[in-house]
């Protein structure tokens, strides 16, 4: 069971499909979860209204504010929207400027989400070789994606970013060690980046026999997933 299947993650406002089907519910039938109520959830679907235990529920991948594409001939290839609601089981999409209700079946989740960390295949003089970056809410009416690095934010399209192999969440270790992380310790990435520049990026947890540590390490070369 992934992450997003998780009971404790099927919470109000998750975009969920029924694993089951019937008359009312029929298969791959969108619907929103509007009230937990212990193990079960209420959740609205296109044409039926009521509570469904959690274990029976899928989230989906796409959820609100998520980025995506459309898969319409006449949508621009690299072009990215955001999933800004769910009404009567379409997605509500805000496309270049445009405001538009399609089948979840019409859309791809882009690669690149909010709270991403991402490098610029490129370099200038604003974003150095190996600056980090983190994907941030919002979208212009060209459809690409802004992401914000130490020295600014801008905005690019999705073949112009690279994901970082460390994200926020994950488990990860040191290439290195000393007396309070031994080799081979597993950390979990539990921070965000700061904004002092090169590479300074996350804040990792390690369990220790002795204590709780906190440390920061000013590139994420130095860690491994």
């Amino acid at each position: 069971m992934s992450d997003s299947d998780d009971e404790e993650n099927i919470t109000e406002g998750t975009y969920v499909y029924w694993m089951d089907q019937d008359e009312d519910i029929p298969r791959n039938a969108l619907g929103e979860v509007l009230k937990v109520d212990g193990e079960k959830r209420k959740v609205q679907f296109p044409n039926y209204r009521g509570r469904i235990r959690a274990h029976s529920l899928n989230a989906s991948d796409i959820q609100k504010g998520s980025f995506v594409h459309l898969t319409s001939a006449d949508a621009p290839l690299e072009a990215v929207g955001e999933v800004k609601s769910l009404d009567d089981g379409l997605l509500e999409i805000e496309f270049m400027g445009d405001s538009k209700k399609l089948k979840p079946t019409r859309v791809l989740k882009c690669d690149f989400q909010p709270g991403m960390y991402v490098f610029w295949s490129r370099s200038d003089k604003d974003i150095l070789p190996g600056h980090l970056g983190e994907v941030v809410p919002g979208l212009n009416d060209q459809g690409k994606v802004k992401v914000k690095f130490p020295a600014g934010s801008w905005r690019f399209r999705p073949s112009e970013l690279v994901r970082a192999h460390v994200q926020r969440r994950s488990f990860v270790q040191w290439t290195s060690h000393d007396d309070d992380i031994a080799q081979g310790e597993i950390g979990q990435v539990v921070g965000s980046l700061n904004d002092e520049g090169r590479m300074k990026v996350t804040r990792i947890f390690f369990k220790s026999r002795d204590s709780d540590c906190d440390f920061d390490w000013d590139s994420d070369s130095e860690l491994q997933t």
